[in-house]
């Protein structure tokens, strides 16, 4: 049995976001060549010729789609080619305030649109791609714990309340699955100011 081929070529315009999204990442890796990231990422276009297909019929949605993909695909790039050099893996570069402002954002906007029209990159995406999909994989709890800190905007004394403990232990709970969430983020730290 032969792999099924996609005969699509990518567009001039996807491979010009192929190469901008290569050099905005290569500056957040500079043990990694910025053109090998590059080429990674055109290689992938022409692999991927079934996504470019589906997200051309999609419009800016679809867009913002092939950013984030490349995004995602020009981080894990680099990440294994920073271990490769360096010898081991790098932690995550994401602060707590970076998690809870991602987080804030994530549980209290169900579109995201208006920053996909302003992340040429697509990394701001891929990072809000990221916090929610690693806050969809945390325990039922913890998913709750977080979307009343967040979420709902509560202060951690009012979180205490709706679960039945003290500020104190409200702020370490919070805080344990924060770290657990930190552990399952995959990419580099964005600032992404200006973007909401």
């Amino acid at each position: 049995m032969t792999a099924r081929t996609w005969p699509v070529e990518p567009l001039p315009h996807e491979y010009d976001s192929a190469q901008k999204v290569g050099r905005y990442v290569g500056r957040a890796w500079p043990l990694v060549d910025t053109d090998d990231i590059v080429a990674q990422l055109l290689e992938w276009l022409c692999r991927n010729g079934r996504h470019l297909e589906r997200w051309r019929g999609e419009g800016k949605h679809g867009e913002n789609k092939l950013r984030v993909a490349l995004a995602r695909e020009a981080r894990k790039y680099a990440r294994k080619e920073h271990d490769v050099r360096t010898g081991g893996p790098e932690e995550n570069g994401y602060s707590a305030e970076q998690i809870e402002e991602l987080l804030r954002y994530v549980l209290t906007h169900d579109d995201w649109s208006e920053i996909g029209h302003a992340d040429e990159s697509g990394l701001v995406l891929a990072s809000l791609s990221d916090a929610q999909a690693g806050f969809h994989s945390l325990r039922k709890d913890d998913r709750a714990l977080l979307t009343l800190r967040y979420g709902d905007d509560l202060t951690l004394r009012e979180v205490g309340e709706k679960v039945g403990c003290s500020e104190d232990a409200a702020r370490m709970r919070v805080g344990r699955v924060l770290e657990r969430l930190r552990s399952r983020l995959a990419g580099e730290a964005m600032s992404w100011a200006g973007h909401r």
